[in-house]
């Protein structure tokens, strides 16, 4: 039996209310009903206030006030943000790889500091990341760019295709960023309904999946609730965050380093 319309409308906003965003395909296939009627169920819903749309689905209006610094600066800027904690929490991350690895590298400024300690390993890469791609030059790996839509802004590959050919690949690693973290609730989060679709299709096709933030990210939240620390096999970070946490998977580089000397 179909939900009526204000049945629909109140089953999204429960469900914006677990997880802050939707997309229009999960709604479809959730209440069994077109795409269309998915679009026209999140105008409504816009026009009362209660979420705000994004490209192919929405976040709650609540959540607007949360967003961090991920869609407030351009991937160049980013990147010359909190360089060192960037440098130290991927070179710890990377001493998980060994040659023959296959990896997935996500989206992010991020990811570029993972070069300096990938570029003499003889892996494969699979990305979406075109500045990384772009940054990494010669090197003993061998790399296939994930095509798409190119969304300079993230300097990367995103939608369906992206998404599609992510999912046609295995891997044995796969190293994700993220727009902020939550240590309380190990809550992660992305930028965009798209970005998060790509984690999620490299996640399910991935071995082993690691998350690479740092210290910084510990305070921050972004547009989209991608999934929770407890999703990844590790958290790999220069510090350790401020006061309490609960993430149990989390490897910081300061503890790291005073626990050798």
């Amino acid at each position: 039996m179909r939900m009526l319309a204000s049945e629909r409308l109140m089953y999204i906003l429960d469900r914006l209310k677990e997880h802050p965003a939707v997309t229009i395909r999960e709604m479809s296939l959730e209440l069994n009903i077109s795409e269309a009627t998915v679009r026209r169920d999140l105008d409504e819903l816009q026009r009362q206030g209660k979420l705000k749309r994004q490209h192919g689905g929405a976040v709650l209006n609540s959540m607007l006030h949360t967003i961090s610094e991920s869609t407030d600066w351009t991937i160049n800027e980013k990147t010359m943000m909190h360089t060192e904690g960037k440098r130290k929490a991927c070179e710890l991350a990377s001493e998980i790889v060994r040659d023959g690895d296959c990896i997935y590298i996500d989206g992010g400024s991020t990811m570029s500091f993972l070069i300096p300690y990938l570029k003499n390993k003889k892996i494969h890469i699979v990305t979406p990341n075109i500045r990384f791609v772009r940054n990494l030059g010669h090197s003993q790996c061998s790399v296939q760019i994930i095509g798409g839509t190119y969304e300079p802004f993230f300097d990367m590959s995103i939608g369906s295709k992206a998404t599609q050919a992510t999912s046609e690949f295995r891997y044995d690693l796969a190293f994700f960023g993220a727009g902020g973290v939550d240590p309380l609730t190990k809550e992660v989060y992305s930028a965009t309904i798209e970005t998060v679709v790509n984690k999620v299709a490299a996640m399910k096709n991935s071995l082993r999946n690691f998350l690479i933030v740092d210290s910084s990210k510990f305070s921050q939240r972004a547009f989209c609730y991608c999934c929770s620390t407890d999703d990844f096999e590790a958290v790999f970070s220069d510090l350790l965050p401020a006061g309490e946490h609960a993430l149990d998977n989390l490897h910081s580089w300061e503890e790291k380093r005073s626990e050798t000397k």
